[in-house]
């Protein structure tokens, strides 16, 4: 070969495309061959997964006509090109390549084929994987599993791999496949490439070209023009064949799948077919006219059996084929708008039938094998009939026995086990809502109430016998079990339909033609409802349940628990509202704007933590119409250059050294709503933008996050971000070499986000249900809250505690909150302890409150990121608190009164208890602080019990111990309550501060 052949030159796009490069809007995949029926496929699916999608192809074996409807798909580009003269020079780069070209080059008449494979396989493979490692791109090479069948050649060079034009091209591609195969090994392991290798069986189905797909293929060009079903040979080789949507989820599972880097995956059934079963199977459709006839080999070549040698790693994939081969074939035969035969309208004799099926028998069998004279005709044998005896009329007696025993019990069976599977369908419905599998869901809710509407009609038949045998007390006690679980499988199935429904309305990014209707969500808001009132019913019953008298198996204490486990399904009444609400917030009754602002708590503030990024989010129609992620300093910027900015806090100009109050230490107010609305202001006087709604997230919620997605590789940083390691890597890239603007920040957090929200859009219903559970914990965990504009939701998400506010109690309050003002993040070495002692001595009832606050700064030195811990802490108490006294004590020093440096002051119908304190490393603080609580917060004598509220700062530590300590109050005596530790003279509990804390004491 000429050597000028290994030389690359990128020729230019044939049809003038702009340049191509990735976006962070969503991800960009070339699919190199893929005009073909394979690549055809795939893109559909990947368009479906709005994704953008590049197809290279030469139209050699590729066709137009099977992209048609894509051309009009607005992230879709079809660059007509030859691979084998390099890649066009518009094509920059992209986040992932599938290499599908010249994989089934052999099975096509064109003389060129053969070259073209294995330039294709050579010179191709080598352009696509030097762009994979440019891009750090992950790859995918799909082959043949026809790789395991490999020979060399026994002739010459000129019939170098066979002595038929067939064999010769079969076998170059399959050497070609193998070479590419090596090759992406080679860079695998040399580039670091993250690649991986599909190997493929006959693929058949819509669109496919009768030409390729084996023995399937030509059996079914002959089906549809009416002529007989050829055997060539035997009939006894064997091929693997898979449909085509099972082939493209395949494929898609290994490139996209977690920890498919560096494997090899067969995409194939596990048993092959010979053709001559594949022949009858086909002639299933054939009409009665049709005949399977045997015709000469057309190869001389025996080939060696095929011996997958990779199946276990399909186990780590998941995947399996779904399409079983009869109702692939029938798919196919419809899509070609095939005219299946009729049924013959009388059903034939037996006789007939066994005639026809020897026949049948005998077709299969090849013409040089079958018998010479037809066979001769046998006599049947028949064997003499034994006289009948008589049996005695008593043993008729035990028999009758019995059967009365079979026909008594099987009520019992069937009552026992129908209320089993309804209680096991019940907690599958509820595990299935809990991962978004809503169809399964549906399914088990239903089989469910039908489990349970058997058992309730068979509860006539065995309550009598029950009852004789002291195994139930009243048959009220059973009924209302089964009606209490078929009312929570009712509600199940009411609630899985509504998920179902919003499982559509999850906002599409980046925008997309699909969009739900406003309409969909009042259906899911009433199935909800719906929902609501089957559970009220349900609990109902199962409050009249008098479990101890049922002693029947299966039926006990452990099926209650079972099907009271539905009852955490949802909390429904929430829900309810929070649905009627989307599509304002979503942007249906007109776009809607978010500010959501990225907190490290390791400089600890108010609100979670130091504002460094943001990301302004449009909704409009359920859909993210726009995307920005930015620099806190940019905005900040706009507000010092237009002389725009506020008047900070006292403690910010004090100890911050801060004259003017910018967007990044804006979230001073402990009640994060107040914040908002200042940080609102700003944005509009920087920006001329008004925005609906703020939200913050904390690196804590993130974290979470990437436990559910997994390790994101960041192609622009070369490195993997993991829960492990995300604050060590956020701190490097935002602080390592910073200044004022930098785009360093701007440009991680960026690149995170991109690669987040790939993952999260692209996650499997079964993940995204974890994504709602990471969600729900963040807003108790207090690592994220949502300030919506003036709606139902926003009430809903103060009622619970999920925007940030400072939260309203009838009872006794506490809130800590702290400040890091050191421009550092020297509270990351900072740990506390908290002390909360209440007491009353007298008949008045007023309490008096002990706070002990201890500060341990665990830093060595004075090095960033740590440092001195310069805390302006505030202590939020119910309202009109008084402050006796307060204490600070450093380790070794002697305690000092600071009562007069305590800065009191009342906000959000709370007292505030406000003090200053530096920590060198290596140092301990205590802070001591005795106040009495207000005459609204008392213990009556008609009181029944005493109330605490310990709200949670965003951003602070989750495994922080608070111990509590009621002393026992005059006139009073404790009830037991689970989790308290009660004594003649105290009540005690110590817990960790990883939400917020609602302690109560209950009196006798």
């Amino acid at each position: 070969m000429n050597q000028d052949f290994l030389v690359f030159k990128k020729m230019p796009a044939q049809n003038n495309c702009p340049e191509i490069e990735k976006s962070a809007l969503y991800p960009t995949i070339l699919i190199a061959g893929g005009a073909g029926f394979l690549g055809s496929h795939l893109a559909r699916k990947l368009l479906d997964k709005k994704a953008r999608v590049i197809v290279l192809d030469n139209l050699s074996q590729g066709k137009v006509a099977y992209i048609n409807d894509l051309l009009t798909e607005k992230k879709f580009t079809l660059i007509e090109h030859d691979l084998n003269k390099g890649l066009p020079v518009n094509l920059k780069s992209v986040d992932y390549i599938f290499h599908l070209a010249a994989l089934e080059s052999y099975q096509f008449g064109n003389q060129q084929a053969s070259l073209d494979s294995l330039l294709t396989n050579s010179l191709g493979t080598k352009a696509l994987l030097d762009l994979a490692v440019s891009s750090k791109a992950k790859f995918l090479l799909s082959s043949t599993i026809d790789v395991y069948q490999g020979i060399l050649s026994s002739y010459d060079l000129e019939h170098y791999f066979g002595p038929s034009e067939y064999e010769e091209k079969k076998f170059s591609h399959l050497e070609a496949k193998r070479f590419s195969e090596s090759l992406v090994w080679e860079y695998f392991k040399k580039e670091n490439l993250n690649a991986r290798i599909a190997r493929l069986p006959e693929m058949y189905g819509p669109r496919m070209d009768f030409k390729s797909s084996g023995n399937l293929g030509h059996l079914l060009d002959e089906l549809t023009k009416g002529e007989d079903l050829k055997i060539y040979g035997d009939g006894l080789d064997k091929e693997y064949y898979v449909y085509i949507e099972d082939a493209v989820e395949g494929l898609i599972k290994a490139m996209f799948g977690k920890g498919t880097e560096g494997k090899i995956y067969p995409i194939t059934p596990t048993e092959p077919i010979t053709a001559l079963e594949l022949a009858y199977l086909t002639k299933k459709f054939a009409p009665a006219k049709s005949q399977v006839v045997f015709m000469p080999a057309q190869t001389k070549l025996a080939f060696p059996s095929l011996q997958i040698t990779d199946e276990d790693s399909l186990k780590t994939l998941n995947w399996k084929p779904e399409t079983k081969l009869e109702e692939g074939i029938r798919k196919t035969l419809e899509s070609f708008n095939y005219n299946f035969p009729k049924l013959p309208q009388k059903v034939r004799s037996l006789e007939n039938s066994l005639v026809e099926g020897v026949e049948k028998i005998t077709e299969i069998i090849p013409e040089s094998l079958r018998p010479s004279r037809p066979a001769e005709k046998i006599q049947a044998c028949v064997l003499p009939k034994k006289p009948k005896r008589k049996m005695s009329k008593l043993a008729f007696i035990p028999l009758a026995i019995l059967g009365g025993i079979l026909i008594f019990s099987v009520p019992f069976v069937s009552f026992g086990v129908n209320v089993y599977l309804g209680a096991k369908n019940l907690v599958n419905a509820k595990n299935q809502i809990a991962s978004l599998e809503t169809v399964k869901a549906q399914k088990s809710a239903t089989a469910a109430e039908n489990n349970f509407n058997a058992g309730m009609g068979k509860l006539r038949f065995v309550y009598p016998l029950l009852k004789l045998t002291g195994r139930v007390g009243s048959e009220g006690a059973l009924y209302n079990l089964l009606l209490s679980g078929k009312h929570y499988a009712s509600a199940a199935e009411s609630l899985a339909k509504a998920e179902n429904l919003l499982s559509k309305a999850m906002p599409k990014f980046p925008a997309s033609s699909d969009k739900m209707e406003e309409k969909s969500f009042l259906s899911a808001g009433r199935k909800i409802e719906t929902a609501v009132n089957q559970f009220y019913l349900a609990s109902s019953e199962m409050d009249k349940v008098e479990i101890e008298k049922i002693k029947i198996p299966l039926v006990n204490q452990k099926l209650k628990e079972k099907i009271e486990e539905a009852k955490d399904i949802k909390s429904l009444d929430r829900l309810g509202k929070i649905v009627k609400s989307l599509p304002e917030v979503l942007g249906y009754r007109g776009s809607q704007k978010y500010l959501v602002l990225f907190e490290n708590p390791n400089e600890i503030r108010p609100n979670g933590g130091f504002i460094g990024s943001f990301a302004l989010i449009d909704f409009k129609e359920g859909q993210i119409e726009n995307l920005k992620i930015d620099d806190v300093y940019n905005v900040d910027g706009l507000l010092l250059e237009r002389k725009l900015y506020q008047t900070p806090p006292e403690q910010i100009s004090k100890y911050l050294k801060q004259d003017k109050l910018l967007i990044r230490d804006a979230n001073w107010n402990p009640d994060f709503p107040k914040s908002a609305e200042v940080i609102k202001n700003l944005y509009l006087r920087a920006t001329g933008e008004t925005v609906d709604g703020v939200a913050f997230i904390t690196l804590d919620f993130v974290k979470e996050l990437l436990k559910v997605t997994g390790p994101l590789y960041l192609t622009d940083y070369n490195e993997v971000v993991d829960e492990k390691n995300l604050f060590e890597r956020a701190q490097y890239h935002s602080e390592a070499n910073y200044y004022e603007g930098s785009p360093q920040k701007k440009n991680f957090l960026g690149s995170l986000s991109k690669m987040l929200m790939d993952k999260i859009f692209s996650l499997p219903n079964a993940e995204t249900g974890k994504l709602v559970g990471v969600l729900s914990e963040g807003f108790v965990a207090k690592s994220l809250a949502v300030y919506f504009p003036p709606s139902i939701i926003r009430g809903v998400f103060a009622e619970n505690g999920w925007d940030g506010s400072v939260e309203k109690t009838n009872g006794d309050y506490l809130y800590l909150v702290e400040a890091n003002l050191g421009a550092n993040k020297a509270n990351y070495f900072v740990s506390k302890t908290v002390d909360y002692e209440v007491s009353n001595t007298n008949r008045e009832g007023r309490l008096q409150a002990n706070l002990k606050i201890t500060f341990f700064h665990k830093g060595e030195t004075n090095d960033w990121p740590g440092g001195t811990y310069k805390n302006y802490l505030r202590i939020l108490v119910p309202e009109n608190s008084y402050l006796q006294k307060a204490e600070a004590e450093e380790r070794g020093k002697e305690k000092k009164d600071v009562t007069k440096e305590v800065v009191v002051e009342d906000a959000s119908s709370k007292r505030t208890f406000g003090y200053y304190f530096e920590m060198e490393p290596g140092s301990q603080v205590t802070l001591s602080l005795n106040y009495f609580l207000p005459p609204t917060v008392t213990i009556k004598p008609d009181s029944k019990s005493y109330e605490l509220l310990v709200q949670k700062q965003s951003g602070a530590k989750s495994d922080e111990p608070f111990s509590f300590r009621l002393v026992k109050p005059f006139g009073k005596d404790f009830a037991e309550n689970a989790g308290l530790k009660i004594s003649d003279s105290e009540a005690t509990l110590t817990l960790e501060m990883n939400k917020n804390l609602h302690i109560s004491v209950p009196f006798r």
